[in-house]
């Protein structure tokens, strides 16, 4: 089988404006905490004051993104708190589209990489591609009919995700607008969406437990700062709109960084799967 060549490589970041220097405790959680259960509990250990001063902190980071720049300074901290709370990186781990949040592929990257038993993933693109010889377009057709991928696909993508002991745990998916459904970011990289999609597919096979938590545990604190994104912009508006109530409970934490050269910042939003709600879907879950 004809070895798959590297996924291209990442997008532009979104940092537009450098902030300043991070804060020490800041920088120890976000860079030396090797899980997000271990950055997690690091801000839930650390004193009132000191987490006021992280938020603070993480949320002038936000600013300094393109989709974090215009955001009120209270979803802003909001925002940081959540994210920090989840053990992730708020600016390294998510986006907000359309003032909703989703996940960028470094998420599931770290998550993955983050697992004792993780060896290393496979991949192979079975879209389409002119300039290969026949007999790999051949093979990559007979693929997409067994794995029932859309032959029109701009890109799609198979990863296997090997573990020691278990698995392996295999992801499809694929990128590309389709007829009415309209995929603007598949249709910028098509082949790095596919990736991305279809590591996030076998990612919640490997770790199923992981993401049932997320969703039961942190899907209204999501909730949340997404509906104080969206009263703050419907005041801009003069509009009138309601903050869904945050629940009690700490929030629960994880795993996670691996495959560097792979990171970007292609959220895993699959218009296949939109969202609906509270309810888990396939590409935009509330974690």
């Amino acid at each position: 089988m004809p070895k798959a060549e590297e996924p291209p490589p990442p997008g532009a970041g979104t940092a537009i404006a450098k902030p300043e220097p991070r804060d020490e405790l800041l920088g120890q959680l976000l860079d030396r905490a090797k899980s997000p259960d271990e950055r997690a509990l690091a801000f839930d250990l650390a004193a009132t004051a000191r987490k006021h001063a992280m938020v603070q902190e993480a949320a002038k980071h936000v600013s300094a993104t393109t989709w974090g720049k215009d955001l009120s300074e209270a979803a802003r901290k909001s925002f940081a708190r959540w994210a920090l709370e989840m053990g992730t990186d708020p600016v390294r781990h998510w986006t907000l589209l359309g003032g909703r949040v989703y996940d960028l592929a470094e998420l599931y990257y770290d998550l993955i990489a983050s697992q004792p038993d993780f060896d290393h993933d496979e991949f192979e693109y079975l879209h389409d591609d002119l300039r290969a010889p026949q007999e790999e377009r051949d093979r990559r057709r007979l693929l997409r009919v067994q794995l029932a991928v859309p032959d029109e696909m701009k890109g799609a993508c198979r990863v296997t995700l090997i573990f020691k002991g278990r698995g392996p745990f295999i992801g499809v998916n694929w990128a590309g607008s389709r007829g009415k459904k309209q995929d603007p970011v598949g249709d910028q990289d098509p082949e790095k969406t596919a990736y991305t999609r279809a590591f996030r597919k076998a990612a919640k096979k490997a770790v199923p437990l992981w993401f049932e938590r997320r969703a039961a545990d942190l899907g209204p604190r999501r909730a949340h700062v997404e509906a104080l994104i969206s009263s703050a912009k419907a005041n801009e508006r003069g509009e009138l709109a309601s903050v869904v109530a945050l629940p009690p409970g700490q929030a629960a934490a994880t795993e996670a960084v691996a495959h560097p050269e792979r990171r970007g910042v292609v959220p895993a939003v699959d218009p296949d799967d939109e969202p609906k709600g509270m309810p888990e879907t396939e590409q935009a879950e509330l974690l």
